[in-house]
């Protein structure tokens, strides 16, 4: 879990490992909200610009259905409003495969949207902010097939955030000890927010 404010006019809290999460002193644990999904990965930031931090989570599903085969529930992809009482969960999904989350503005309306990105064959997937609720899109006509993370940052200076998506090398069909020529190379994808999307700046190669 990342660091962050929980509540606007609350200290900072600081997650503590298990065993002394009970036991820090200056600091109160606070259970506001029910969160029964087992995250992967979660991503803080102020989505509804009422001067607190609300979050989302994503599961990693294939992980702990490897532990527990029958416990398919309780996954997918979650947004927690903080409402300065508790956390009012949205679910936006309810399969996930998420090993990255970015929260960044893609479509250049100055709010926040959410990125999921997925392992696997499962697609990443994208929710643009609108005054509705989060409306779920696909502005971008490639992305990576096994994302592992996201990077974004204004490297030209230009006022709009570049965008980064890292896929990895999946082992070949048939593992070997040796290299193997027919084994798939990675793919890291490049968009610039705000433009057209349908113009990945690619590397490498890769499968779609």
């Amino acid at each position: 879990m990342n660091d962050g404010h929980s509540h606007g006019n609350r200290s900072q809290d600081i997650p503590a490992k298990q065993g002394d999460i009970n036991h820090i002193n200056g600091f109160t644990r606070l259970d506001w909200f029910p969160a029964s999904q087992k995250a992967y990965t979660f991503a803080w930031a102020d989505l509804d610009r009422d001067n607190d931090l609300d979050f989302v989570l994503a599961t990693y599903q294939n992980e702990y259905t490897r532990i527990d085969p029958t416990d398919l529930g309780n996954g997918g992809v979650v947004y927690y409003e903080n409402t300065g009482i508790d956390f009012v969960a949205t679910h936006l999904a309810s399969q996930s495969q998420a090993l990255a989350l970015l929260l960044v503005d893609i479509n250049q309306d100055g709010r926040l949207d959410i990125w999921v990105g997925h392992d696997f064959l499962l697609p990443d997937q994208i929710w643009l902010w609108s005054p509705q609720g989060w409306v779920e899109s696909t502005p971008f006509a490639q992305t990576a097939q096994n994302t592992m993370s996201f990077a974004a940052g204004d490297i030209d200076n230009d006022g709009r955030a570049e965008l980064f998506s890292a896929d990895m090398k999946p082992y070949p069909e048939t593992p070997s000890l040796g290299p193997s020529s027919s084994s798939p190379t990675s793919t890291n994808i490049r968009w610039r927010s705000g433009c057209d999307t349908s113009r990945a700046n690619t590397e490498s190669s890769g499968r779609f």
